[in-house]
């Protein structure tokens, strides 16, 4: 199973084929049910990838607009905890 992306880097616009994977923001082992929701698929170059991977969503989309957009426009919102969570799918006390 491929995770590589059909869409641009949402942070630097790269396109190259296999450069560009899928950030899960649930994770696919905890919310296997999740794993293919285009709200939970965050398109992002393996340099990006690899930065929200040493960080954590929320300070990766502080320090990115694009990515703070990204979420914005897929329905996720900030838990009182900073972390977030997506209404549609998730009580927010599961996440």
């Amino acid at each position: 199973m491929s995770f590589e992306s059909d869409k641009p880097c949402i942070i630097c616009g790269q396109n190259q084929p296999k450069m560009v994977t899928y950030h899960h923001i649930y994770r696919r082992k905890t919310y296997p049910e999740h794993e293919w929701k285009t709200w939970n698929l965050m398109p992002l170059c393996l340099k990006h990838h690899n930065e929200i991977h040493a960080t954590s969503n929320r300070l990766f989309a502080s320090k990115h607009r694009q990515a703070q957009k990204w979420f914005d426009d897929n329905g996720w919102e900030i838990k009182l905890s900073g972390q977030y969570f997506h209404p549609i799918d998730l009580d927010e006390n599961d996440s």
